[in-house]
């Protein structure tokens, strides 16, 4: 599983990564045409912001499904030590994906999200 949690770890670091735009973000994400609208919610939230991620540890659920933790860092310095997460294996590309419930529970971190984006994306109230 080594190489499946290395797969992992490199489709949460791309998904945060502020210099890669949001289309090719859509890719690593779980239900990508669905959630574009967090896709962008995200983005604006960023701003710019010099935010990164560090995944702390990966947990398989099974062989299509893990638990992330993960932080998340603002200049370097961890604003949220511990962020749980899932990652899903997408079994048309066979690449790991970012769980579309990840982004909607990041986003209900976000001050002044819309609720009819969220609602859009899927993700309970």
């Amino acid at each position: 599983m080594a190489g499946a949690t290395q797969a992992v770890k490199d489709a949460y670091n791309k998904f945060f990564d502020n210099s890669i735009d949001t289309a090719t973000k859509a890719s690593m994400v779980q239900n990508a045409a669905k959630v574009q609208g967090l896709l962008t919610a995200l983005a604006a939230a960023a701003n710019g912001a010099k935010s990164s991620i560090q995944v702390n540890n990966v947990t398989f659920d099974s062989a299509t499904s893990a638990k992330v933790d993960f932080a998340i860092l603002l200049n370097g310095q961890p604003a949220l030590p511990h962020a749980n997460g899932t990652a899903v294996l997408d079994s048309a590309s066979g690449h790991w994906q970012v769980a579309d419930a990840t982004l909607c529970q990041l986003a209900g971190l976000i001050p002044g999200t819309s609720a009819d984006v969220l609602k859009a994306a899927g993700c309970s109230g």
